[in-house]
């Protein structure tokens, strides 16, 4: 949240904006501290240069907070997991391809999976495949879980920064 300082005359008009970082130490009485919603109900959006008393104030726009954990789900949802120390893929088109042999495997339990990784090809047995298959709807359903556990926490205000966001991703 941006803390924004202003000054209003004996009328109520708003007379000076100042953001918390250029306010004149000589701090007049009638100064308010207002919040950025209400900055942009008196001055319009807070994305854009103002000049107010003589000054430059710019204010960066908002960050939209549940765009900003969908991003980060999504990154980190397709960014690969580690099992038994191979590094698997679980990039969408890579998803799709787990899902199908490991579909497959449960089909055929007799019958060996080849499958092309990354490294190259492997052979894997069904148990193997169905193995990673689980392990990659369960890292995937865990990036879900969370960003509606992060989304629900966004609404009821408990997390309010893109740091909290990224930590609870980390």
């Amino acid at each position: 949240m941006i803390t924004i300082r202003a000054t209003f005359s004996d009328e109520g008009v708003p007379t000076g904006f100042y953001p918390s970082d250029i306010w004149p130490t000589d701090f007049p009485a009638h100064a308010v501290i207002i919040t950025e919603q209400q900055w942009t109900e008196l001055l319009g959006n807070p994305g854009t240069r103002k000049f107010i008393n003589g000054k430059v104030v710019e204010f960066a726009p908002s960050v939209d907070l549940v765009a900003y954990a969908s991003n980060k789900r999504w990154e980190k949802e397709t960014g690969g997991i580690e099992i038994d120390g191979a590094i698997i893929d679980t990039s969408v088109e890579s998803q799709n391809r787990i899902n199908g042999a490991y579909n497959y495997a449960l089909e055929n339990p007799a019958k060996n999976v080849s499958f092309k990784a990354a490294s190259g090809w492997v052979q894997l047995s069904a148990e193997e495949m169905i193995a990673i298959g689980r392990a990659v709807g369960d890292h995937v359903q865990g990036m879900f879980a969370l960003e509606r556990a992060i989304a629900a926490e966004i609404a009821s205000g408990t997390i309010t920064t893109v740091e909290q966001i990224d930590a609870a991703f980390a």
